[in-house]
């Protein structure tokens, strides 16, 4: 069975591909910043794969840091995330 989220972080992946595209960056980055894929690298493959498939491909290099201005999330999506992302966003910007 495939997953459509990193469970450890709880991050959907259909998220992660809408903040690479919208912010043209790649979606590891954006993973990378949510700690999608970090904990028990269980989801790893499924988010590559579900990522990939959506065009949000790798390109940048997403052991960068990300600064404030390279990811605006507007009320709608932040509201999306769980509790537990949006306190580690708030952290990380």
């Amino acid at each position: 069975m495939l997953m459509e989220k990193c469970h450890c972080a709880r991050v959907p992946f259909d998220q992660i591909v809408k903040l690479a595209t919208r912010n043209q960056c790649s979606y590891e980055r954006v993973a990378k910043e949510l700690n999608a894929g970090e904990t028990c690298t269980a989801c790893r493959e499924d988010m590559k794969a579900y990522c990939e498939s959506a065009g949000a491909g790798i390109c940048g290099n997403h052991y960068g840091t990300t600064k404030e201005s390279d990811i605006e999330f507007n009320t709608s999506t932040f509201d999306k995330l769980s509790a537990n992302t949006q306190s580690q966003l708030q952290v990380a910007l």
